[in-house]
Formats: structure tokens, sequence, C-alpha cells
């Protein structure tokens, strides 16, 4: 009888111990999820500014390609090197408009046969080129930075 209630009680241990362990491979299982959700809509999100900054800065070139039928000889800075992201974004002196929640700047550097427009939503940026001739006005094409 002795020998029966010492196998119990070495049963009822090892019952809890692998209870814990459950409870701990499903906590681990459970945060690991949570975290590949969390990450999958962080990123989700992201490409949705993306495509978002990418249409403001269509909507920007646009407006541009409006302001130059109007007046061939409207720029808003002075020139500055090729495709600079850095200073296009920072820097360049450029008409800013305001989209919804986001945003987009007009570039167009004196004297050069192109037009930038920064698009900006959230954490997202998008820089857009419209190469184009003045005379007579005709668009050639757009790129992205």
């Amino acid at each position: 009888m002795r020998s029966e209630i010492s196998m119990f009680k070495n049963r009822r241990g090892t019952s809890l111990i692998l209870a814990i362990m459950i409870l701990a491979a499903s906590g681990l299982m459970a945060a690991l999820l949570l975290k590949m959700v969390y990450n999958n809509w962080i990123v989700a999100s992201l490409n949705l500014q993306k495509e978002q900054a990418f249409y403001l800065s269509e909507a920007g070139l646009e407006m541009g390609k409006k302001q130059l039928a109007k007046n061939l000889n409207w720029y808003t800075d002075l020139p500055h090197s090729e495709d600079d992201a850095s200073w296009l974004i920072d820097s360049a002196v450029g008409e800013e408009y305001r989209f919804g929640e986001g945003r987009y700047k007009l570039i167009r550097e004196n004297g050069k046969d192109h037009l930038y427009c920064v698009g900006k939503k959230g954490k997202a940026t998008t820089i857009l080129r419209l190469s184009f001739s003045t005379s007579p006005l005709k668009w050639f094409s757009w790129k992205e930075i």
C-alpha cells in the first residue's frame, strides 16, 4: 500500500512539471505568433504609406505640368547636382502642398529640364523626376529616384 501512495506522489509531480512545460511552450508559441502578426501589420502599413507617397508625388507632377504650361520660366530653386535625393527631401526650395494626410513638394531648378516632386506620407517618402523640353513644351518620361 505504501508503494502505491509513493507511486501516486511521483506521478503527481511529473504531471505538474509536464503541465508547466506545456503552458510555457504554449505561451512561447502565442508570443511568437503575436510578434509575427505585429510585424506583418507594420510592413503592410509601411507599404500602404509608400504607395500613398508615390501617388502624392504623381499628383504633384501633374500640378507642376500645369505650372509649366502657364509659365515656362517658372522655377523654385537654383541649380544643384543631378538626382541628389537628400537635397531634394531636406534642403531644396519648392512649392509645398498638403493633400489629405500627406504632402508633396514640387521642385524645378532654374535652367534645367527636370521637374521633381517629393511625396511624403507617414514615414514613407517617394521622389519622382519628370523630364521635359521647353520648346515646344513636351513631356518625355518620369522615373522614381
